[in-house]
């Protein structure tokens, strides 16, 4: 088995906080965004959604 580097290590340990912190992030703005956007709650919420489908999906394909 392969030693993992430390840099490598840290990498990866950065990239995985990305899905909380971009809900951190999305979730306060939600209703900035349905006003600036004239959306409804709803769309603004599927968009969070979508984004979070998107992490789980970027993880089952790509993750170990």
């Amino acid at each position: 088995m392969a030693r993992v580097s430390l840099s490598w290590a840290l990498i990866l340990g950065l990239l995985s906080g990305i899905g909380p912190l971009c809900t951190d992030f999305y979730l306060p703005a939600l209703p900035e965004i349905t006003q600036q956007l004239q959306a409804t709650s709803t769309q603004t919420q599927l968009s969070l959604t979508a984004a979070l489908i998107g992490l789980g999906l970027g993880q089952l394909f790509f993750g170990r």
